[in-house]
C-alpha cells in the first residue's frame, strides 16, 4: 500500500525532519526549493496507521502485485470518511480520509482509476490513514475509534531497582481519538497489568520481531522483576547467588591451570596491534579475561598481577591517546571516532564512520571493567573512569536529552 501524491514525479526531493530516538517526519516535496512538502509522513515505532498529511495536493493510493480487487462507497464518520480495500492477495485494507476543518471534501471523488492506482480530489488539505485489518468487522470497530489520531513522538524512561525495573514508552499524539499502538511480544509477555485488558485481538507479523498485537494506551509500560544483577566476570546461573564460587574438580583446575599459564605468558609478550582499535581492543580484552580466570579462578595472584602491570601499561596508551590511530570527537554526527578512516574510509573496519562502535569500544570497556575489579585505584587515577565513560556513552548514552552522543546509538528499543 502506498499514499502518494500526483503530483510527485521524478524531480521529488525527500527530506526528513525532528530527528528522535523512536521516530522522525519524512517530506515529500515536488522540485527542489519548494516552500513547502506536500506530503508529510510521521513514521514512529508502534504507530496503528500509515499517515499522509497532504498539502494542496491530489492523493494517490497505489499497490503492487495485482492491484486492487475492491473499494467500497465511503462511509462517513462525522467528517472522517472511511474507505473499505481488498487487493487481489485477498487481505483487507482500511483507509480513513480526515479533510482539514476548512476544506469541503467530496467523500465521493476518491475514484479507482486503474487497478493499481486510487485518486483523489485535486488541492486536499489533510491527512490520509492506512491500516491492514486481518480480523474483519472486530479490527473495523477497533481502528474506527482511532482513526482521526496519530502517534507525534515518544519518550523512553525507566526505573531500575536491582532486580527489579519499569520501563515506558510515553507517546504524544495528534487528534483527540484514543490513541492505538503495536507491542511486541517480549512488550505484551512484561505488560503492566492495568494494561493487559487494552489489549486488542489485533495481531500483525513485524518483519524480524514475531506478531505484534494492537492495544490501546498513551504509555505503554513493562515491568522485568528477574534482571541478572548478580551477572559479574564468570560463568552465570539466575540460580546461584552472587557470592557463590563455583567450584572445578582438581583435574579440571589442573588443565585450566596449564593452559592459562601458557596463554598469560604469550598474551605478555604478544604484540597489541597499533593500529586498529577492533583489533586491539580484541587482544585486551582476551588478555583481561586471562588475568581475571588467573587470579579468581585459579588464585595465582603472582601471575595474574605481571599481567595486569601490562595491562595497565597498554591501556595507559589508549586513554592517553597515544595509539597510532587517535581518536577525535566528531562534532557532526556526535561521537569518538578513529583517525584511520579520514584517508581511508573502510580502515579499522569502518571505525570512522561509526560500524560496530557497540564491538570496538566494548572489548576495550570490559578490559577496563576487569582492571577496575582487580585494581580499585585504578579507576581513580588519571581519567581511567571518564575516558570508560565516555566510550560507552558513544554507542550507549543512557541521557534520553544528552548533550554530546545520540542516545543509545547501537541499540534499537
Amino acid at each position: 500500500m502506498i499514499l502518494s501524491a500526483a503530483e510527485l514525479d521524478t524531480e521529488t526531493v525527500l527530506t526528513t525532519d525532528t530527528h528522535l530516538p523512536f521516530s522522525v517526519n519524512i517530506n515529500l516535496k515536488v522540485r527542489k526549493g519548494s516552500k513547502e512538502p506536500k506530503v508529510t509522513y510521521p513514521i514512529v515505532q508502534g504507530m496503528a496507521f500509515v499517515t499522509a498529511g497532504y498539502r494542496d495536493a491530489m492523493p494517490m493510493i497505489q499497490t503492487g502485485g495485482r492491484g486492487f480487487s475492491d473499494i467500497s462507497k465511503p462511509v462517513m464518520k462525522g467528517t472522517i470518511a472511511k474507505y473499505r480495500i481488498k487487493d487481489y492477495e485477498n487481505r483487507d485494507w482500511l483507509v480513513y480520509v480526515i479533510p482539514a476543518p476548512t476544506v469541503a471534501y467530496d467523500a465521493s471523488r476518491f475514484l479507482k482509476i486503474d487497478t493499481n492506482t486510487l485518486l483523489g480530489p485535486p488541492a486536499f488539505r489533510g491527512i490520509v490513514q492506512a491500516a491492514r485489518n486481518p480480523i474483519g468487522a472486530r479490527g473495523e470497530a477497533i481502528y474506527d475509534r482511532a482513526a482521526g489520531t496519530f502517534a507525534a513522538e515518544v519518550v523512553l524512561t525507566a526505573v531500575v531497582d536491582e532486580a527489579r525495573a519499569a520501563y515506558s514508552f510515553t507517546y504524544k499524539k495528534v487528534g483527540t481519538s484514543s490513541l492505538l499502538i503495536f507491542a511486541l511480544p517480549h512488550h505484551i509477555q512484561s505488560l503492566e497489568q492495568d494494561l493487559n485488558s487494552q489489549v486488542t485481538d489485533i495481531k500483525l507479523r513485524t518483519s524480524t520481531k514475531g506478531s505484534a498485537k494492537a492495544l490501546w494506551t498513551d504509555k505503554l509500560t513493562c515491568i522485568e522483576t528477574n534482571l541478572p544483577f548478580t551477572m559479574s566476570f564468570g560463568p552465570w546461573s539466575p540460580n546461584v547467588s552472587a557470592n557463590t564460587r563455583i567450584h572445578y574438580p582438581p583435574d579440571v583446575l589442573s588443565f585450566i591451570a596449564a593452559v592459562a599459564e601458557r596463554d598469560m605468558r604469550r598474551a605478555i609478550t604478544d604484540h597489541i596491534s597499533p593500529d586498529s582499535h577492533y583489533f586491539a581492543g580484541k587482544a585486551l580484552a582476551r588478555l583481561a579475561t586471562i588475568i581475571w580466570v588467573t587470579k579468581d579462578v585459579l588464585g595465582n595472584d603472582t601471575l595474574a598481577f605481571a599481567g595486569l602491570a601490562k595491562l595497565e601499561q597498554e591501556m595507559k596508551n589508549y586513554v592517553e591517546n597515544q595509539q597510532w590511530n587517535p581518536i577525535y570527537y566528531d562534532d557532526s554526527w556526535k561521537g569518538v571516532v578513529s583517525f584511520a578512516g579520514f584517508r581511508v574510509p573502510s580502515a579499522d573496519h569502518g571505525n570512522t564512520y561509526y560500524n560496530d562502535h557497540h564491538f570496538h569500544f566494548s572489548y576495550f570497556v570490559y578490559t577496563a571493567a576487569v582492571i577496575g575489579y582487580l585494581n580499585p585505584e585504578w579507576l581513580e587515577q588519571s581519567d581511567n573512569k571518564a575516558w570508560t565513560n565516555m566510550l560507552v556513552k558513544d554507542y550507549a548514552e543512557s541521557d534520553y536529552n544528552g548533550r554530546d552522543y545520540p542516545f543509545q546509538r547501537s541499540f534499537d528499543w
